[in-house]
């Protein structure tokens, strides 16, 4: 960390906007101990990142996020991986809150709200301290996406990033293809 802070030091000094970036619902090798914060599959199997709408995921993020600002004087955080990644969620959280059934409109829309809703609730953390929240996005190309994954269909999986923009749910939207 005191190598980052003097880091950040320098750039400021030679007044350059200074951004950490954190993947946002990344996940350490699955811990049986902290089972009910892991995403799931169909089959109850632990996915590699945490489930957004669990609770205390978000307030574990929260944290880690507030902790990155105050041991290092960034201006501001890119959340990356700030979506539900390969598949949406179907924890038990998941099933018992959400609207709807998985991979319904009334699904999607549950999942995209829920994530905005973190998403517009750090901004106003931040915003407190005089700092900024950008996002890592997927613009979709469709080019791109025929050729990195191999298929057209490419879901955002709850990253209503034209929202965000419209409504300064963030600072800034960078594009991660």
């Amino acid at each position: 960390v005191a190598k980052v802070a003097t880091l950040v030091e320098l750039a400021k000094e030679r007044g350059l906007v200074t951004l950490g970036v954190i993947w946002t619902f990344g996940a350490p090798p699955y811990d049986p101990r902290y089972a009910e914060l892991y995403a799931r599959d169909q089959d109850g199997e632990p996915l590699g990142w945490l489930c957004p709408a669990n609770p205390d995921v978000k307030l574990l993020v929260t944290d880690v996020l507030m902790a990155y600002l105050d041991r290092v004087a960034l201006d501001g955080v890119v959340l990356d991986g700030i979506r539900y990644l390969d598949t949406y969620c179907l924890c038990d959280y998941h099933l018992s809150h959400a609207d709807g059934e998985p991979g319904s409109p009334d699904w999607d829309a549950w999942c995209s709200d829920d994530l905005t809703a973190f998403v517009e609730g750090v901004r106003d953390l931040f915003a407190e301290r005089g700092k900024s929240l950008w996002a890592y996005v997927w613009s979709y190309n469709q080019r791109y996406h025929e050729w990195f994954w191999g298929t057209d269909i490419f879901s955002f999986r709850g990253q209503d990033w034209h929202g965000w923009a419209e409504r300064g749910s963030v600072v800034g939207l960078k594009n991660m293809d």
